[in-house]
């Protein structure tokens, strides 16, 4: 896990997990929890960051991560860094009394 930091104020945290490294993968999860950080490009800057560190740290192939439908914002960070979709699978998260699809996105880091 690692903290993202604007100055000393911690606006949120970005997680390299479930690493595999016979298949060479892991999952990338992120939170921006300081809402008046959001559309500022601040999760699309942590994540050019991990993927550096999976590449080079880690020697991944691949990393994957998964956002729930509707969540623009994030589907735009993870496209700006080269994620692509690969699947919809619906109706899979519950929040506030609601069921939304779950949007899994991938990224190959050695193709």
């Amino acid at each position: 896990m690692y903290g993202i930091f604007d100055d000393t104020t911690h606006i949120g945290n970005i997680v390299i997990s479930g690493l595999s490294s016979h298949h060479r993968k892991a999952e990338l999860t992120y939170v921006i929890g300081e809402t008046n950080y959001w559309g500022k490009g601040v999760a699309s800057y942590a994540i050019a960051n991990i993927i550096q560190i999976a590449k080079e740290e880690f020697e991944l192939n691949k990393l994957y991560a998964g956002i729930a439908s509707g969540n623009i914002g994030s589907g735009k960070a993870l496209e700006k860094n080269g994620f692509v979709i690969e699947g919809t699978r619906k109706q899979h998260l519950f929040y506030g009394g609601n069921f939304f699809d779950a949007v899994d996105y991938g990224l190959l880091l050695n193709g």
